[in-house]
């Protein structure tokens, strides 16, 4: 896809990618092949959240992605809630684990529906809602970004 999205001069799209098993199989193959000698261009996430295993889902504040999941799956009972489960790790699997645990089938597309509704609660509320710990996480990568689009 990258090779047609750029011309045979062109330098190939920076990419950002998970930490995890397929993340990192995914730059490993792209570096031995398309990226090869680019392999600068490849980016992996822990790199700015400082959490192996991170996704890139884990550059949004962890309470309001947990709060957002609550709203939109519902357990029987309060104390079974998302929230209070949430640790530091890496967030789409405590989410994925949670809901086996309370037998809740996540809807296929459940990251997009996620990901709307917390753009949409963050366009409407500002940026006072973000830590300020997240706010330089972000400035750390569109740095990075900005220094390797200048390369």
């Amino acid at each position: 896809m990258a090779s047609i999205l750029t011309g045979r001069d062109d330098a190939l799209p920076i990419v950002l990618l998970d930490d995890d098993f397929m993340g990192r199989k995914m730059a490993q193959e792209m570096k031995t092949s398309l990226y090869q000698g680019h392999a600068d261009r490849i980016l992996n996430i822990a790199i700015f959240t400082g959490k192996e295993g991170s996704e890139i889902e884990d550059l949004i504040p962890p309470k309001l992605i947990a709060s957002t999941v609550d709203r939109l799956f519902r357990v029987a009972e309060p104390e079974d809630e998302f929230v209070p489960a949430l640790t530091s790790g890496p967030i789409i699997p405590q989410i994925e684990g949670w809901a086996k645990k309370h037998d809740l089938d996540l809807p296929d597309g459940w990251k997009v529906i996620l990901a709307k509704q917390i753009k949409q609660y963050l366009l409407a509320r500002g940026m006072a809602e973000v830590n300020p710990s997240v706010v330089e996480i972000w400035t750390k990568l569109f740095n990075e970004l900005d220094r390797r689009l200048d390369d």
